[in-house]
């Protein structure tokens, strides 16, 4: 009959609610008994939390996921085969994890009037512990403005959500957290409601105005919670107080800046930033100093380049109160308006004076500058240094022609270039920038001339050659097509009529021919091209030699003929005389 393979047919066995678990028991037995489990002395239904395994051992494992409080009680197996049955028990008991908190309330928060305030608590425990939200010691109650949640499955996270946080809802927070195993309190947040600042007026920014050299004030009162710092600028860098800058507040919040003395130089933008710890305003009074001494935020350049023929514009920006009188001068002398130097002056609150020469020629070159006035005092600008640049210019009466020259020979190319400052000339083959080498070289003179010079003038240097003069001021360029000329084949000297040469003996042939390029030479016999051998020897021209050789070694009967030459180079072609060779035979 069935028998429990323990010491002991029962024990006693915990799990932390929320966990998985698993009792097991072993039996013997011939034949194999059967298990049956029981809860609390009723038969247990296996589902998705409680299931039953064997192995081949005969233990049999109860396995319980995701115990619960009702879990608890006692777990019978009972092993029954044909001849008797066993039983053993497990009492399960379900421990509970008491709350605890992993992390807890700020201990302050500071929050603005009308956003958002948000308390998180992170706390677990088994089960999960139950939240109850107190202000000042009182439970507080969810409604459309109080939003509580609590966390979902894995989750541990617990907030207060309060919208539109008003002054009213300042104080001191905490949560209560209990379940089966117990209870315990928060830390509490001290929640203060803080006003950003505020400017009480109408309108956050003016304008003021005061005479140079008194005394004035600008005032802005701020409103806000927790009281604001106020800060002062000037034309967006902070002011610093001084014997002229002082500044005092009224203990309603007006801040008011006092300037002694006033100059030309404290107008502008006054900024009073008040700043507390949820927020910032801003308020902006512009000062106008009247009747300000003339200055200038734009001085003349201190030097100019403008090219002969265009129009020269000056100018500068200066300011006063009134506006100033400008009277412009060259090389200190009073310049006077007519129709090709005009004069402009500011109108509305615009500070820009210019003046404006059209036609530019050389004699406008010289140092430019302005003296400004008003009844606040004068000044003098910067003197701008006025140079009349001349673009260069190709001084031909074309900027394109065209040169030949015969191939093999030297030639130049030149052009002339005017210009202030003087261009610099750089040459162009067929588009492409030219090389220099001992074949091609470039020379200048004081005149401006260029001069391309090329040497043993070859067929491919035959193209556009183009010099390119360019200076500060623009640009200029003079082309030359230059066609390389061949000269046709001429003889000079022609084969003889006739010769007689004795067998055995050398023959000697000569010719003397010219062209552009040298000519090349055929020798013929009897209208048969004649092939160089070790006994047939042919010579051509080397340097500035023209005559051509043909030598047959051991003259034999069979060299017996008529003897002649064709030449030929690009430029044409031609045949020499025949010379009728004979042989003699000596007896």
């Amino acid at each position: 009959q069935p028998k429990v393979e323990a010491s002991k047919s029962a024990n006693e066995q915990s799990c932390t609610i929320g966990e998985d678990t698993q009792i097991s028991w072993k039996f013997s037995g011939i034949e194999k008994p059967q298990v049956t489990w029981f809860f609390n002395g009723q038969p247990l239904l296996t589902n998705d939390r409680f299931q039953v395994t064997e192995t081949y051992d005969r233990t049999s494992t109860l396995s319980i996921r995701q115990a619960e409080l009702v879990d608890q009680g006692d777990y019978i197996a009972r092993a029954i085969n044909v001849v008797g049955e066993a039983e053993a028990k497990t009492t399960l008991k379900i421990d509970c994890i008491k709350p605890f908190i992993k992390a807890n309330l700020n201990t302050a928060l500071k929050v603005t009037k009308n956003t958002t305030l948000t308390l998180k608590l992170v706390a677990s425990g088994a089960p999960k512990p139950h939240i109850v939200w107190v202000k000042d010691d009182n439970e507080l109650t969810p409604n459309d403005r109080i939003q509580v949640t609590t966390p979902i499955r894995n989750d541990e996270k617990y907030t207060l959500t309060i919208l539109n946080v008003q002054p009213e809802d300042e104080g001191e927070y905490s949560a209560k957290i209990s379940n089966f195993g117990g209870s315990l309190q928060t830390d509490k947040c001290k929640v203060i409601v803080f006003i950003q600042p505020k400017v009480e007026a109408p309108k956050s920014a003016n304008e003021q105005s005061c005479v140079i050299g008194k005394d004035t004030q600008i005032s802005w009162k701020f409103s806000g919670i927790e009281k604001p710092q106020v800060t002062w600028f000037f034309n967006g860098q902070p002011l610093l107080t001084n014997d002229r800058f002082q500044v005092t507040e009224t203990y309603d919040g007006t801040s008011t800046l006092s300037i002694c003395q006033a100059e030309l130089a404290d107008q502008g933008d006054y900024i009073a930033r008040a700043i507390n710890a949820v927020g910032e305003a801003e308020a902006k009074t512009t000062l106008k100093i009247d009747c300000i001494k003339p200055f200038i935020k734009a001085n003349l350049n201190t030097a100019l380049k403008v090219t002969k023929s265009e129009s020269l514009t000056l100018k500068l920006v200066a300011s006063g109160a009134p506006k100033p009188h400008i009277v412009w001068m060259k090389d200190d002398n009073e310049l006077t308006p007519n129709d090709r130097i005009q004069m402009t002056a500011p109108i509305g609150n615009d500070a820009k004076y210019t003046l404006i020469i059209l036609n530019v020629q050389p004699e406008d070159q010289g140092e430019y500058s302005v003296k400004i006035s008003n009844v606040g005092g004068s000044l003098q600008s910067n003197k701008c240094k006025v140079i009349v640049f001349i673009q260069p210019k190709v001084e031909a009466p074309k900027s394109a022609n065209e040169q030949s020259c015969v191939i093999g020979k030297d030639t130049q190319i030149s052009w002339k270039f005017s210009g202030i400052e003087k261009p610099q000339v750089t040459w162009f083959f067929n588009g492409q920038p030219l090389l220099t080498n001992d074949r091609f070289q470039v020379t200048e003179t004081d005149d401006g001339t260029s001069t391309l010079s090329i040497r043993q003038a070859e067929r491919t240097y035959q193209g556009d050659y183009i010099a390119r003069a360019i200076n500060s001021v623009g640009e200029a360029e003079a082309k030359t097509t230059l066609k390389i000329d061949c000269i046709k084949p001429f003889i000079k000297t022609n084969l003889n009529t006739a010769l007689k040469v004795t067998k055995s003996a050398t023959l000697t042939l000569k010719l003397v021919a010219s062209g552009a390029p040298k000519p090349h030479i055929v020798w013929m016999k009897d209208d048969n091209q004649l092939t160089p051998n070790d006994r047939i020897q042919m010579t051509a021209p080397i340097g500035n030699d023209a005559k051509y050789t043909l030598i047959i070694l051991n003259v034999q009967p069979e060299d017996q003929g008529e003897y002649s030459a064709k030449i030929s180079n690009f430029g044409g072609s031609l045949q020499s005389d025949k010379c009728k060779v004979i042989v003699f035979i000596v007896v």
